[in-house]
């Protein structure tokens, strides 16, 4: 939050938040805000990180608008947008935190956190897709406790094969 001599940005009326003068004055915040929206930041969830809950009243949503339809953050969100790199914005452990995050989320859906879980066991090997989109075990039991016991796992074993 800002410490501004004038009471702080959050303070102020809305409209001047749609003013290029105003993000340039107050460019740190703007960019804080931005990142958080670069990283897909839902545009309350930002403000309020950047600003405080505490001043996310009855015209917030209207700051935000204004903001995101000033000059300066239409320029340096594009600017950033392009420079950030995929890997900051999502990658293997993001993603598993974010489906850890909705498997064990009380407030979430059964169905939600089903699907959280259904995907987190896809990508720690513990289930599979066959080609027919199926879903089977992963690893064995015996892999399972291996890993438990802080040992690797073992290859996976070749399918057993038929002789005639």
């Amino acid at each position: 939050m800002s410490n501004n001599e004038d009471g702080g940005i959050e303070k102020k009326p809305p409209f001047l938040f749609a003013t290029e003068e105003f993000a340039i004055v107050h460019r740190d915040l703007f960019d804080q805000y931005i990142e958080y929206r670069i990283h897909g930041y839902h545009t309350s969830t930002a403000f309020k990180r950047v600003f405080g809950a505490e001043n996310y009243d009855g015209n917030a949503h209207i700051r935000i608008e204004n903001m995101e339809h000033n000059p300066y953050y239409k320029s340096r969100f594009a600017q950033r947008l392009n420079e950030v790199k995929t890997t900051e914005l999502w990658n293997t452990k993001i993603s598993l935190n974010e489906l850890l995050s909705s498997a064990r989320n009380p407030f979430a859906k059964d169905s939600v956190r089903l699907n959280a879980i259904k995907e987190l066991n896809i990508m720690c090997g513990i289930t599979v897709v066959d080609e027919s989109g199926k879903t089977k075990a992963g690893r064995s039991l015996e892999d399972f406790y291996r890993m438990e016991a802080g040992q690797d796992a073992l290859p996976e074993s070749p399918s057993p094969t038929t002789h005639h």
